[in-house]
């Protein structure tokens, strides 16, 4: 199968799946399609779950089976995540076929709480919450320095994974945008310069306010760790800071507005708070943050330029990000 985007083709393949788990397993048929996976909301007994399916052609199981015993083993240890669940076979990862397929199947335990949107919700923004996501990803980094894969260190990425759509947007701009695509080039060997002996290890990676959830007294319960990599902790730090204001300042980039400068200061302030209560600080993590927020500018510039070429409101958007660039400018003065 070329792709998984025929919706009967989804269903028999996720009747198929949800037969591997207990016999009152419900199929809610709500899907949502990831860059390499699908996931269905299903209910099982009385417990919301849902079910990734994910083609062996796009990822090994092995990929996935280190990512598995990375969850379990930050559950074990107390951390709030979205844990998976055995099958009926007593497997955390099952596969199945279909026509010439192959498909990886994971049960995860729906997250306990809400979204959090800081665009559309005012109350989002609060200092318990930034305080608990940097304590959350401190304790992450504080006992990855403990953790030895049985699988062995290489089993998850340890370097820049470029998408499938990254490289496809980066070949759109190289005629169009030579210069940004020079400095994405630059920036990434500059990163992968970087010494490995601090501040490294296995992490989420894609640690957003979109992959988790939060109750009703800011307590977060992280999710989707199908991107995480043996990478550098600093990219952990700015991935919350740069989407958060993204989504606070409305894809404002000026780095005279002083509204975002305000944000920034009060985001990154309580957010490394948190932080430093679970994992110690010292000049040579701050040191890298800069470098991946700059990253982060120039990537999200080329996926943009490219899948919002004809997006005539966000044209603005894209030229002051452009100017950013070119101008070598930091994310913010602060940091």
């Amino acid at each position: 199968m070329d792709s998984l985007d025929e919706q009967d083709e989804i269903n028999l393949i996720f009747d198929s799946a949800i037969k591997l788990y207990h016999h009152s397993a419900i199929n809610n048929e709500r899907y949502m399609k990831g860059n390499n996976n699908i996931v269905c909301s299903c209910t099982i007994g009385y417990g919301e779950h849902f079910i990734r399916i994910t083609p062996v052609a796009t990822k090994k199981k092995e990929l996935i089976d280190a990512e598995i015993e990375w969850i379990l083993f930050l559950s074990e240890k107390g951390v709030s995540v979205s844990s998976p669940i055995r099958s009926k076979g007593g497997k955390y990862v099952e596969e199945i076929a279909y026509k010439q397929d192959i498909f990886s199947v994971v049960c995860f335990v729906k997250a306990a709480g809400r979204k959090v949107s800081f665009h559309d919700e005012e109350e989002d923004w609060n200092p318990q919450l930034i305080k608990n996501w940097g304590m959350i990803t401190g304790e992450i980094h504080q006992l990855t320095r403990q953790y030895c894969s049985p699988l062995g260190s290489n089993s998850r990425p340890s370097r820049i994974v470029e998408s499938n759509q990254l490289v496809n947007s980066i070949n759109v701009l190289h005629e169009q945008d030579p210069y940004v695509v020079k400095q994405y080039y630059t920036v990434k060997n500059q990163i992968e310069e970087l010494s490995k002996i601090n501040h490294y290890g296995l992490i989420h990676n894609d640690n957003h306010h979109g992959n988790f959830r939060v109750d009703n007294e800011w307590k977060i319960t992280l999710f989707d760790f199908d991107e995480c990599a043996n990478f550098w902790f600093a990219n952990e730090l700015t991935i919350p800071l740069y989407d958060a204001i993204m989504d606070k300042c409305r894809l404002e980039v000026s780095r005279n507005n002083p509204i975002r400068n305000k944000y920034i200061k009060e985001f990154y302030t309580i957010f490394m708070e948190g932080y430093s209560q679970k994992y110690t600080v010292d000049d040579g993590l701050l040191k890298q943050i800069p470098i991946f927020l700059k990253i982060r500018d120039i990537t999200r510039y080329i996926f943009m330029k490219d899948m919002f070429r004809n997006n005539e409101g966000l044209q603005q958007h894209l030229t002051e990000l452009r100017k950013t660039i070119e101008n070598q400018l930091p994310f913010s003065e602060i940091i």
